[in-house]
């Protein structure tokens, strides 16, 4: 019996030492990696981005992105150079766009017996339709209000058809205050963005506005 519990116990130790140098093997695997692993992230983190690395941190706040090579993208040389961004978009107020004057008009007021007239003359502002209008040099600026003139003349009899016949609706106690004016002047704005649509309405200017 002794001599088969001695076979049994050398199995046993036998196994057991075999198990020891596997459980050491595996600690030492997972110390290795977990080594390997801090070194990598040291890397990512401590070295530039001009090194290689498989991928590069973003921190929150940080506006610019890099490509894997550790290049700035093309937004970031936008971003970097606002003066290669697009020029940012005027919006026109009235007194800064371009104007038409249509000429003096004696126009018969509404007034039973038509015996009172006024003498008008009515400036109407547009505003240009390319958007990089104030920023344009003299000369293609000089060379845009040619052409926008000369789509406005053809426009006239329209526009000196609403002035009129807008005017020969009043009567002369309805535009005589300063209050009846103004009521015109909403009116002609609203007529004239309406029937030509294609330009946009900044105001209405009366330069003249005599009634007899």
């Amino acid at each position: 019996m002794s001599d088969e519990n001695q076979e049994i116990n050398g199995k046993k130790g036998g196994i057991g030492a075999i198990l020891n140098l596997v459980l050491k093997i595996l600690i030492g695997l997972v110390l290795t990696t977990t080594v390997l692993t801090n070194l990598f992230l040291i890397y990512i983190v401590v070295a530039p981005d001009t090194l290689p690395k498989p991928f590069y941190l973003q921190y929150k706040g940080d506006s610019t992105t890099t490509t894997n090579e550790g290049q700035p993208t093309e937004s970031d040389v936008h971003a970097e150079n606002p003066m290669e961004m697009p020029a940012e978009i005027h919006v026109m107020e009235p007194g800064e766009g371009i104007f038409i004057d249509t000429g003096t008009k004696i126009v018969n007021l509404a007034d039973e017996g038509g015996r009172k007239f006024i003498r008008v003359n009515v400036v109407v502002e547009f505003a240009p339709d390319n958007l990089e209008y104030m920023s344009l040099a003299e000369e293609a600026k000089a060379e845009y209000l040619n052409e926008f003139n000369t789509e406005i003349t053809n426009r006239l009899p329209v526009i000196n058809d609403i002035i009129i016949t807008q005017i020969s609706t009043k009567d002369f106690q309805s535009i005589y205050t300063a209050e009846g004016k103004e009521i015109l002047r909403a009116e002609m704005i609203a007529i004239l963005d309406e029937k030509l649509a294609e330009f946009t309405i900044l105001n209405v200017y009366f330069t003249e506005f005599v009634m007899q």
